[in-house]
């Protein structure tokens, strides 16, 4: 498999340098993390762009944005269940000379982004309507801290999304981590989508492999690059290691590799389907919250 957990991560950079202190283990782990947000903004983040939906709320103009939203791609809105663009306005001048004087309308027909986590249409909403606004965002990545969870066993059903603890271990901190049977009976990562206690998660997907319980297991971080290019945060923890040793021939080598690694994934991953039929995204219908009108 070519996904790595935050823990495979830092360990190989470990096993790879033969330094296993302490305070280099923290700079690994910061590396690592550096060299995600790099690859993430280099490769623009052709993949881990996302939609989301909030409720129009009449006379209400601005709204927040998802807290996990790094730059708006595009704005829709939907009253008809036909959800058509809205156009950005992307000089404050001119935003404020379209708003010196009110107007409200069914469907806004601009928008203009505010700082750094608001949105404001123009015309104002005249009518409320429930996921009337959608917005299409690159999604930004929380820094990985977590080792692996291995502790006890779980109970697994084939077909069936929900795995049990032996010993009350889960917590809600993992959902949005990866889970992976280790006994060798089947070893697919599953993202965590829900926390229902100690005992019981809940997979996004169902469950492939065969029944059983007191099974090995683990759940751990994983970036969210695609998989094939995990080992590449592991080659800039390297160059930044070597760089750190005056080791600079080495630490070109790895740079060499981090940089080939995101030319790769920018041609890869530079349409959003492997397809010549261009499908419509799935939208996640997660509503983000709101903020009341500013007059």
């Amino acid at each position: 498999m070519d996904k790595k957990t935050f823990n495979d991560l830092y360990s190989e950079v470990q096993e790879m340098t033969g330094d296993t202190n302490t305070t280099t283990l923290t700079y690994i782990k910061k590396w690592i993390n550096q060299g995600q947000r790099l690859f993430n903004a280099a490769s623009k983040r052709y993949f881990l762009r996302e939609e989301k939906k909030a409720n129009l709320v009449a006379s209400q103009q601005y709204y927040q944005l998802p807290v996990d939203c790094i730059r708006v791609k595009n704005v829709k809105v939907d009253t008809t269940a036909e959800p058509r663009p809205v156009y950005e306005v992307q000089s404050e001048e001119e935003w404020d000379r379209m708003n010196m004087y009110s107007s409200t309308a069914t469907d806004p027909t601009h928008f203009f982004i505010r700082g750094r986590n608001e949105i404001g249409l123009y015309p104002v909403p005249s009518t409320a309507y429930t996921s009337g606004l959608i917005i299409s965002y690159e999604k930004g990545e929380l820094s990985m801290s977590q080792a692996d969870f291995t502790t006890g066993t779980v109970t697994v059903t084939n077909g069936d999304a929900t795995i049990t603890h032996s010993a009350a271990g889960f917590t809600a901190l993992m959902v949005g981590r990866y889970f992976q049977v280790t006994d060798g009976s089947e070893g697919y990562f599953y993202k965590v989508a829900s926390y229902t206690d100690t005992s019981t998660l809940e997979l996004e997907n169902v469950y492939q492999g065969s029944s059983g319980g007191a099974k090995a297991f683990r759940i751990g971080e994983s970036s969210q690059i695609p998989d094939e290019f995990h080992e590449s945060l592991i080659d800039y923890a390297l160059y930044r290691y070597y760089l750190s040793k005056k080791d600079s021939g080495s630490a070109g080598e790895f740079k060499a590799l981090f940089d080939s690694a995101i030319e790769r994934c920018k041609e890869n991953y530079s349409a959003k389907t492997s397809s010549a039929i261009i499908h419509s995204n799935k939208i996640t219908n997660n509503n983000f919250y709101q903020i009341d009108s500013v007059t």
